[in-house]
């Protein structure tokens, strides 16, 4: 199967390279789902990690160092996702990393710190998973198909870039690194702020290497100009099968692009440094159902359950939920009850500001909030 795949996208680039003036971009995007179609069932292992020399840092909790590990799992259409590791911020504050993941093909259940869990009736957005295609655009928040960002995708909505709009602009035949590669250019934009907001990246896709980027450029719009704010290119790959290639480490650099402390290309100043890992890959992950369902998710903490973005209920994980909750109501004051349901919109709250947030800024220095 991959191996005709492979012939037939051979063949399909010999027509392009023939034929430069003929749907260079909606060609590329097609060989471009082919390509990550190899990788529809996978399953990832590898580290991320972040050291920080920064001077004068943007934020009192933003981080100095992280150590993750992370797990990805893509099986028949569901999803699982754990990152796990430890930060230091630069007041000296430790920071555990412990978010669990999981898209069953019918809800979405997410947890974090083990302290509050949500419930996502449908398909959620699951921003913790690595796929070959985004390892280098990791940090960009790009966990989904890197052609559904290239063709702006209804797909979209489901992730952190739901607040956003983009369009690709093709920019032709380059090299880097030796790789022969094709570039383009995302312009990326906040739907609400316009145009003046467009962080766009540029990617260098490699053709022998199933168009996976082998090296990324990310501006800031300011003042009229496009400055620099993260550069990332891939170190090596290796061949799992016969054609289907995977990156197996990559380094990125992060520099000051606050919106607080606006800078020029002059004194634009290193503010960090990323570096990721993939350990361990397999094509043929083979997983129970159960495994995308049962999210690690402890007794005792709240759980919010939503559908179509609205909060629809909560309750407490492991109290029961059935008719022996239901006879207990009366044990139950008003007052824990409306405590229950204004925390419950206050977290929610957060949650939907943190990703606007969040999606405001497509490359954001590591910060608690």
């Amino acid at each position: 199967m991959h191996t005709s795949f492979l012939i037939i996208v051979a063949v399909s680039y010999t027509g392009f390279f023939q034929n430069p003036e003929s749907g260079k971009l909606e060609r590329l995007i097609s060989n471009l789902r082919g390509y990550e179609s190899l990788y529809a069932n996978v399953e990832l292992e590898g580290t991320k990690t972040y050291e920080s020399d920064d001077e004068f840092p943007i934020h009192e909790n933003q981080f100095k160092s992280i150590k993750n590990t992370f797990k990805s799992v893509f099986q028949n259409d569901m999803i699982y996702g754990e990152l796990l590791g430890t930060g230091l911020t630069i007041k000296g504050l430790k920071y555990t990393f412990d978010t669990y993941a999981g898209y069953d093909g019918e809800k979405t259940r997410f947890s974090e710190h083990l302290e509050f869990g949500n419930v996502v009736i449908g398909k959620g957005r699951i921003g913790i998973v690595v796929r070959p295609h985004g390892f280098l655009l990791n940090e960009s928040r790009v966990h989904f198909p890197l052609a559904d960002l290239l063709s702006n995708s209804p797909s979209l909505k489901f992730t952190s870039y739901d607040f956003r709009e983009n369009e690709t602009e093709y920019l032709g035949e380059d090299t880097f690194n030796g790789y022969s590669c094709i570039k383009v250019r995302i312009h990326t934009w906040h739907r609400s702020l316009g145009r003046d907001s467009d962080s766009p990246i540029d990617l260098w896709l490699a053709t022998d290497r199933n168009l996976i980027p082998v090296h990324m450029e990310g501006y800031r719009f300011y003042d009229g100009t496009f400055l620099m704010i993260e550069i990332g290119s891939v170190d090596g790959f290796k061949e799992i099968e016969t054609g289907v290639w995977y990156p197996t480490s990559s380094r990125s650099e992060i520099y000051d692009y606050s919106w607080e402390k606006p800078i020029s290309a002059n004194t634009r100043r290193l503010t960090g440094k990323w570096t990721h890992a993939i350990n361990k890959i397999n094509l043929n992950p083979n997983y129970p159902k159960e495994f995308f369902s049962n999210i690690k998710m402890p007794d005792g903490v709240p759980v919010w359950v939503l559908k179509d973005k609205k909060h629809i209920g909560s309750y407490i994980q492991g109290l029961p939920n059935n008719t022996e909750s239901t006879s207990k109501k009366k044990r139950i004051s008003v007052s824990a009850v409306v405590a229950i349901g204004l925390l419950s919109a206050i977290i929610i709250s957060f949650l939907l500001y943190r990703n606007r947030r969040r999606s405001s800024i497509v490359f954001n220095n590591p910060r608690l909030i």
